[in-house]
């Protein structure tokens, strides 16, 4: 389980802090939806669960010990913007991050993600679903309690994005993997989510 425990953050002392501290926990999957207007802090909050940002105030505990602004391979932060690598293949994206990769390991999550005859394709040469599919096998395969999504399919496709969240609930199931889902959309916070978090300026 992962906690949140009354975490804010303030980027400039004489502005104060951006918003309310909040506390929630993350269980094994367990898919909660985080919405909140532009502006608000969703993104600062994902990178301080991630450990990439340290809060001004509050305290981030996995499995009783805290880990509080230090990144660590339990939690991958999945963002908009893509970031593989374009001189690696498909397979070798997989074979990067395991520890003792295998011919076998890699063809699995490569069909579980619709991308089994892929494997020796290029970044250049996937489309914008099929590189969202290799970013989250490619998290998933370093076996993470808890996958961040800060708005990581907003560019995609309804078609696109409706597959995605598809497969995406059956491989989390499947890995027992939490998802914390980032995104302005209500509508889509509301069909994928077991619990929701609204977040809001502070006036």
């Amino acid at each position: 389980m992962i906690k949140i425990d009354l975490v804010t953050h303030q980027y400039d002392r004489a502005v104060g802090p951006i918003f309310s501290p909040v506390s929630f926990e993350i269980k094994p999957n367990e898919c909660i939806g985080l919405s909140g207007p532009s502006g608000c802090g969703k993104t600062t909050l994902a990178k301080i669960i991630a450990g990439h940002l340290r809060p001004s105030h509050g305290r981030i505990v996995m499995a009783g010990q805290e880990i509080t602004g230090r990144p660590n391979r339990d939690i991958i932060l999945i963002s908009q913007e893509s970031d593989l690598f374009p001189w690696q293949t498909v397979r070798r994206h997989l074979s990067f991050v395991m520890s003792e990769p295998n011919d076998r390991q890699i063809a699995d999550w490569l069909d579980l993600a619709g991308l089994g005859s892929c494997g020796n394709f290029y970044p250049y040469q996937l489309s914008g679903g099929m590189k969202k599919r290799l970013a989250l096998i490619r998290a998933l395969a370093l076996a993470p309690r808890l996958i961040i999504l800060d708005e990581a399919f907003a560019s995609l496709d309804i078609k696109s994005k409706t597959g995605l969240y598809r497969d995406l609930e059956s491989i989390c199931r499947k890995t027992r993997t939490a998802l914390l889902l980032i995104s302005h959309d209500l509508e889509e916070i509301e069909r994928l989510a077991d619990r929701k978090i609204f977040l809001d300026y502070i006036i």
